[in-house]
Formats: C-alpha cells, sequence, structure tokens
C-alpha cells in the first residue's frame, strides 16, 4: 500500500507534469478508487490552498469558493472510477487544467476583494510588464481606395456607393443597406461587375460585418475578407486571408434552373462552395493546414478546380498548400470555435500553435529561447484576460515559461 505522503508527492508531481510512466502507472490505480476519493479531495485542498497568498485563505468568501472548486474537481476525479486506465489518462489533464484555472480565479477574486497585505510585511514591489487584449479594430477600404478606421469611426453612415450605404451600428457592426430602387433584394447587381471592398483586422482587432445580401462574417486578428459591394446575378464570392466565421444567408437564383445562389469563399487555391450554412474557416498563412469546418448545412471544399469533398455538420476539410489531396476528419467544434466566442482553448496543442494564436490577438513578437517543440499544453481563459494571465495558465499546465519585454514574449524551459 502506498504511503499518503508518497501520494501527495506524487499528486504534486502529476501536476508539475513531471512524474515519470512508471509514477504515472503507481498512481493511476488510487485515482480509480472510490476508498481513496476523501484522500484526493484532502490533497486537492492542499494544493489548491497553498497556490493562494497567506492571507487569502482563511477569509470566508475565498474559503466559500476553494470548497466548491474542490468539490467540483473531486467530482471530475469521480467520474475516471468506471473509465479503465486509458479513461484516466485522458481526463487528468483536463482535470489539471480546471485546477490551474480555478486557482488564477481564486487570486483574482482575493484581489478582487481588495485584501490589504500586513503592513508589517509590506514590500514596495515594481508591477510586471502586461498587455492587454485585443478588441474591435479594423480598416474598411473602400472600392476607391479611401480608407476609414472602423476602430475610431462615429456610429451612422460611413459612406454611400453604387446606391449603398455603409453603415456602422452600435455594437460596432458593419452593415450594408441597399436603396430600394438599385439592384435585387438579395444584394446581387444588375451587372456581373461590381466595385470591391475590404474589411481587414490588425493583430490585435477583431470584427464583424453584414453583407449586402445578409450574410455575416466575424473576422479573427490579422485577418482580412474582400467582398463586392453588390453580388452579381451567377454567384457570391468573396476572398478570405486569415480566419473567419460565416453564417450565410441562403438566397434564391435569378438564373433560370439554378434554385439557390451559390455563396463561395476563396482562401489561397482553396474555394468552399455553400448553399446556405454556418461555418468556420482558417486559412492563416503561417499554418500547415487550411481547416474548414462546418457546424450547419452543407459545403463542398475543393482546391485547383476539382470536383472537391462535400462536408456534413461536425467534419472538418484539412488542405495542405503544398498537396492537393483533401483530409476530412471529426472535427473538435469546442476547440476551432473558441476565439468566436471570445476564448482561449487549448487541448493538447503544439506550443508553437498556442503562441501563433497568442501573438496574432496581443499584438507581440514571440521569441523561443528554449528547443520546445513537440511539447502540447492544456489550458482554457477568457481572450478578454491581459496577455499575463493567459501565460501563467499555460505555465501551470505544461511546463513551460514565460517573460514579456516590452512587446516580445520569451519563451522558455
Amino acid at each position: 500500500m502506498e504511503d499518503i505522503q508518497e501520494l501527495k508527492r506524487l499528486f504534486r508531481k502529476y501536476l508539475a507534469n513531471e512524474c515519470s510512466e512508471e509514477e504515472v502507472n503507481r498512481l493511476l490505480p488510487h485515482l480509480r478508487s472510490v476508498e481513496k476519493n476523501h484522500l484526493f479531495e484532502e490533497i486537492i485542498g492542499e494544493n489548491l490552498t497553498e497556490d493562494i497568498e497567506d492571507g487569502f485563505a482563511d477569509q470566508p468568501h475565498i474559503r466559500a469558493v476553494l470548497d466548491d472548486a474542490r468539490k467540483k474537481i473531486v467530482l471530475r476525479i469521480g467520474e475516471t472510477e468506471d473509465a479503465g486506465e486509458a479513461g484516466v489518462r485522458s481526463l487528468w489533464p483536463r482535470i489539471i487544467s480546471v485546477a490551474a484555472a480555478v486557482i488564477l480565479c481564486i487570486c483574482a477574486a482575493a484581489f478582487i476583494f481588495n485584501y490589504t497585505p500586513r503592513k508589517e510585511n509590506t514590500v514596495s514591489k515594481a508591477v510586471p510588464a502586461d498587455i492587454a487584449p485585443g478588441g474591435n479594430k479594423a480598416v474598411l477600404t473602400l472600392a476607391d481606395g479611401s480608407k476609414i478606421s472602423l476602430t475610431d469611426a462615429t456610429n451612422g453612415t460611413l459612406a454611400k456607393q453604387s446606391g449603398i450605404s455603409v453603415t456602422k451600428t452600435a455594437d460596432g457592426q458593419i452593415t450594408y443597406v441597399i436603396a430600394a430602387d438599385q439592384g435585387a433584394s438579395d444584394g446581387t447587381a444588375s451587372t456581373p461587375e461590381a466595385a470591391m471592398n475590404t474589411i481587414s483586422t490588425p493583430k490585435g482587432g477583431q470584427y464583424n460585418v453584414v453583407l449586402p445580401d445578409g450574410s455575416k462574417i466575424w473576422l479573427n486578428a490579422a485577418s482580412s475578407v474582400r467582398y463586392p459591394v453588390k453580388f452579381n446575378p451567377a454567384e457570391r464570392r468573396v476572398v478570405l486571408s486569415g480566419e473567419a466565421y460565416f453564417e450565410v444567408n441562403p438566397a434564391r437564383s435569378l438564373i433560370p434552373g439554378q434554385a439557390r445562389l451559390p455563396f463561395i469563399v476563396e482562401t489561397g487555391d482553396q474555394e468552399v462552395e455553400v448553399l446556405g450554412t454556418h461555418f468556420n474557416i482558417n486559412g492563416y498563412t503561417d499554418e500547415l493546414l487550411v481547416k474548414t469546418t462546418l457546424l450547419e448545412g452543407k459545403v463542398r471544399v475543393r482546391k485547383n478546380g476539382t470536383t472537391g469533398t462535400i462536408l456534413s455538420p461536425g467534419q472538418q476539410a484539412q488542405a495542405s498548400p503544398r498537396q492537393s489531396n483533401i483530409r476530412v476528419v471529426t472535427a473538435d467544434i469546442k476547440a476551432e470555435m473558441a476565439w468566436k466566442h471570445n476564448q482561449f482553448f487549448f487541448e493538447d496543442e503544439p506550443i508553437e500553435t498556442i503562441m501563433r494564436q497568442i501573438s496574432r490577438w496581443y499584438d507581440v513578437d514571440i521569441v523561443y529561447k528554449d528547443d520546445l517543440k513537440g511539447k502540447t499544453v492544456w489550458g482554457s481563459v477568457t481572450r478578454f484576460s491581459n496577455i499575463s494571465k493567459v501565460l501563467n495558465i499555460l505555465e501551470l499546465t505544461g511546463n513551460v515559461h514565460f517573460k514579456i519585454e516590452g512587446r516580445q514574449v520569451i519563451v522558455m524551459k
């Protein structure tokens, strides 16, 4: 039988991702034991409390949060009882991620309650560097080349072109309103050629736009979408760089024999043809794959004029710029759509992939001091957090460390 102190030692090593394979195998049977639930509740309680600065843990409101957090984490452990060894292995990284996030939330809550340190121990400390999150920032480039900063523009009509008013609404959204005597009600033009507009987000920016046909686009950071002021009668075509989520408005075609007006998204050498659906495209040029994730409806993904592949909801098409084939996999919807819901969600993600996301959202440069290729991390945190909180969670869950210098983030072991 394992000594209680030895179990506690193994548990702490597991949280720090420092357990050997042999130590993990020793710990797993105890995690699956109902009789040990009370022991792990005690260990979790000790670990949570130890991560809180002296003076916080004894406050009633902090104790209530701790007790609630401890119960939730113990329940997660209980889920492994019938899961077997493979199930325990798959669940524990999530439990560790939850525990790390809870610790940070408790520390933040303590400061919100205006805790004042004991005067005799007060030491003046320098405030570490921090960087605020991104927000609604974009530039609208009109067909004549003029640019409008959507970040600074006041609400109301921004421009009028080809009988269409471009308006910024109170919630910061850009909409196109077509005059009653101009074009069709579905936002199509009477001629096949139309002037093009572009909305671009910088690093640290995001924005959403309602196109002339009523379709909605949410742009992630460092992305752009180019689209006509009026769509032509044969198709609706836009060009995407970066990442965007689409909710396409089904439109009836004016072409005889064609029931619906196709909506086509170009991303590099890939085209996504839509008939009315919700989907996400991640087409950043610094990523290895262009990923098209379907949430609702049906899309056809094709490259270089091929017939392509049809996706069903819950599927993802993965295409490499260097290859002509398209791979279809089951999508991790929560991970792919986290940005749209203002979240970072990392589920065993390579550290390089995570840091590219952080670079785009916080407009920072990433510098690697050590070789961390193959290193993966778990974690979840709101994108409204300052960069320090995100980096703290990654440190707690992934045996990786960071240093902020100006607008550089140094990544090290």
